[in-house]
């Protein structure tokens, strides 16, 4: 299943990454794939891509880099791309198709389509999806016994007085921190439209937050710390 659903993702997001590059030779000799670094990279690395190239005798060259940097890139070599495939966010997702980045996956060329969720397919036939996300609070039992604190039941529990200077968060281009501001906006009153009250409670009452660098690995790091507190997090559900 792993083989299969990698081949999809292959495919797929060919297409959904960088236009003209899906138009490769049916069988290229290799496949150059913009994704995520950290656990994602590891994990693709380990179990899907050696039974990818296995099966089909493509080879992967797997190059890892933010969100950010790897649509930058996309965005820079827009109709001539040196790069296949693009894993991105739903953020990303979306700003791409109005950019016109993106092309639709063609059905007789991405046979492992009809094995995709429909749930997971994109309405205008562009890219499929990963999985489902949850973002939550994320804490080291370690430090928090160490320092008699009591587990966080709640997001405002990032703003306790005892808190103060431990929080972690990454990076404001990081996905993660970019949900979490509509999810915030939500408890303040707003929606995904309107923020100002997440953006008033982030400054106003200042979480006085650890900011992390934009990588799974910063954050890893710093709930390694034994001075540091929770943090905001996703884990994922894979299709």
């Amino acid at each position: 299943m792993r083989v299969r659903a990698w081949a999809a993702l292959i495919s797929l997001s060919r297409l959904t990454g960088l236009g003209v590059a899906a138009l490769a030779p049916a069988q290229p000799k290799g496949v150059v794939f913009l994704g995520f670094g950290g656990t994602h990279e590891k994990n693709l690395r380990e179990h899907a891509i050696p039974a990818f190239e296995k099966q089909t005798g493509i080879k992967v060259i797997y190059v890892a880099g933010t969100m950010a940097a790897n649509f930058a890139r996309a965005q820079a070599q827009k109709g001539r791309p040196d790069a296949d495939v693009l894993w991105n966010n739903d953020l990303i997702h979306l700003v791409g198709k109005k950019m016109g980045l993106y092309d639709k996956l063609d059905p007789g060329r991405v046979g492992n389509l009809r094995d995709v969720y429909e749930v997971a397919r994109d309405k205008d036939g562009i890219g499929v999806m990963q999985g489902f996300q949850a973002e939550g609070v994320q804490y080291s039992t370690r430090v928090f016994k160490d320092k008699g604190w009591a587990a966080p039941t709640s997001w405002y529990d990032l703003w306790k007085p005892e808190f103060k200077g431990h929080v972690g968060l990454y990076a404001g281009t990081n996905a993660y921190t970019q949900y979490f501001i509509p999810l915030l906006a939500r408890l303040e009153g707003g929606n995904e439209r309107n923020t100002d009250g997440a953006f008033r409670r982030l400054t106003r009452k200042r979480v006085r937050c650890n900011r992390t660098g934009p990588l799974r690995k910063h954050r890893n790091q710093l709930l390694g710390g034994r001075q540091n507190g929770p943090g905001v997090f996703r884990r994922t559900r894979q299709l």
